[in-house]
């Protein structure tokens, strides 16, 4: 767009669909960019120089988080920011404008000192008390702010909110896998949103989340009032595997009794593969959601779902295109041994031993 930003979602022709603003989505292109090895001139005065600009500018807030719906400070996507900023600054080092190098690093090293203020509770009501939170929308999540969730789920305090969404810190390079607080994170994660399946262990996207078939198997917003509860989603089972890939690179820091910590990992990461590919339909669709309980509901609305089975699909988008390529990318990443769409200048391990850097410049982005 003009300003430098993306549309929420667009057209095959890209014309903008929905009016809001994910700032995730601002910063993913500048990761492809740079993945791809779009280093050109024209594709960083027009497109990549404007969209950093743009973060640098309204950053790290956004609108809208990774889950279409609340506005704050996302540890999601704030990882996706700082990646695309560190993206960008290499390119602009490439075409020779240093001040704009200097200024991305500088926002992407501010604001990866800060995720945790921003994010983070020490006052929490799981584990220990100190976890990251779904989203902030003020940036104080010890401040005792409730949030208002969509889908008629109900208001609640920020810190009962939690979600998984701090693992991309992990996938795009700006934690480790053996982060204190990415681990404790974890613990609560599998504490309070993971249910096991006959087909492998699944995650619901947040607590109390209000985006799914009502418990009597009808299907949301079957009253008009946006009335449901969230179920599991698969894709969300490929990130966690991800993550374990990283964990099995991060050499001699985990500690694993009577195994070889690399194989631990890989192993956890190779299972959700399959756990991913059994969630799928007959012809290997994977859905947006699967059903959580071993019961099946009376009344299932048949006209849209055919069957309600506990680990299998339910009437949501199958199949959701975000699942399958989250199955892809999972798929070539444990054929190669490592999270390939970790970009490298961001920082990431190199063959797994040693921190990987292109210049000195990057080097405050590196976990010392």
């Amino acid at each position: 767009k003009e300003d430098g930003s993306f549309p929420q979602n667009s057209w095959l022709d890209g014309k903008g669909g929905w009016g809001s603003l994910q700032m995730d989505e601002v910063g993913y292109p500048l990761i492809m960019a740079w993945q791809l090895g779009r280093f050109d001139k024209e594709t960083y005065e027009k497109h990549v120089k404007r969209a950093a600009d743009f973060i640098v500018k309204n950053g790290p807030f956004t609108p809208q988080e990774r889950w279409e719906e609340r506005p704050g400070y996302s540890p999601s996507t704030i990882a996706a920011e700082i990646a695309g900023l560190v993206c960008a600054a290499d390119i602009a080092k490439r075409n020779g404008d240093e001040a704009s190098t200097l200024i991305y690093l500088a926002a992407a090293d501010d604001w990866a000192r800060n995720i945790e203020r921003w994010t983070a509770t020490t006052k929490g009501k799981y584990g220990d008390g100190n976890y990251y939170i779904r989203i902030s929308e003020k940036g104080e999540p010890d401040g005792g702010h409730k949030i208002e969730l969509n889908n008629n789920a109900g208001s609640f305090y920020e810190t009962d909110i939690v979600d998984a969404g701090f693992l991309e810190l992990v996938r795009l390079g700006i934690k480790l896998a053996d982060d204190p607080l990415i681990v404790k994170s974890l613990k609560v994660i599998d504490e309070q949103i993971k249910v096991d399946t006959p087909n492998g262990p699944a995650y619901y996207r947040y607590t109390n989340d209000g985006y799914g078939e009502m418990a009597d198997g009808r299907r949301w917003n079957f009253d008009g009032k946006y009335t449901g509860k969230g179920r599991p989603w698969p894709l969300l089972s490929g990130e966690r595997a991800q993550y374990e890939i990283a964990a099995a690179n991060t050499p001699i820091r985990f500690s694993v009794t009577g195994t070889d910590p690399h194989d631990f990992f890989m192993t956890l990461a190779k299972r959700r593969l399959d756990n991913m590919l059994a969630f799928a339909n007959d012809g290997l669709m994977i859905p947006e959601q699967v059903w959580d309980k071993q019961e099946t509901p009376a009344n299932i609305d048949h006209q849209f779902i055919p069957e309600l089975k506990f680990g299998e699909g339910t009437g949501s988008a199958t199949p959701l295109a975000w699942s399958m390529g989250q199955f892809i990318r999972l798929a070539t990443n444990l054929k190669a041994g490592k999270n390939l769409d970790t970009p490298q200048v961001a920082g990431m391990f190199d063959a797994g031993v040693t921190w990987f850097c292109q210049n000195q410049l990057f080097a405050s982005l590196l976990p010392k």
